[in-house]
């Protein structure tokens, strides 16, 4: 929880700057990786001599694909967090259900049997609903 919690904090830093999104938003994934492995691979000092316009292109262009390989995590983070949710629902709910409809076996079985032949013959008012598993 607290690497999304990081992650989302970065993520709102690099959207804080604003970039052109209409400009960047149909570079490929492809492109945007190359370029963010070339700003990686230099040091500041090598990335400070390039003419200004090359150095924030650059610098813009690791940003967006920094923000966007960021937002995916995020995504399958949200998604696996949902499924697991929901897997923990289910569990319960089956454990749930299972208590209320456990099987009764031997000569408790036939005492339920017994007591449900009985509540059948009389007339109560009230409709009733029988459980009763058998093997």
């Amino acid at each position: 929880m607290e690497g999304l919690l990081t992650a989302v904090d970065i993520l709102r830093q690099l959207q804080a700057l604003q970039l052109p999104e209409p400009l960047l938003a149909p570079l490929s994934a492809r492109y945007l990786r190359r370029m963010h492995l070339r700003v990686t691979a230099e040091s500041l000092t090598q990335l400070r001599r390039h003419p200004d316009p090359r150095r924030y292109g650059l610098v813009t262009l690791f940003c967006y694909g920094h923000m966007r390989a960021i937002t995916d995590r995020l995504i399958e983070l949200l998604l696996q967090l949902v499924h697991k949710m929901g897997t923990q629902a289910e569990k319960r709910v089956d454990e749930e259900l299972l208590t209320d409809f456990k099987r009764v076996t031997g000569k408790t079985r036939d005492e339920l049997q017994g007591a449900i032949a009985l509540i059948r013959r009389g007339d109560y008012g009230i409709d009733l609903q029988y459980v009763n598993f058998r093997d």
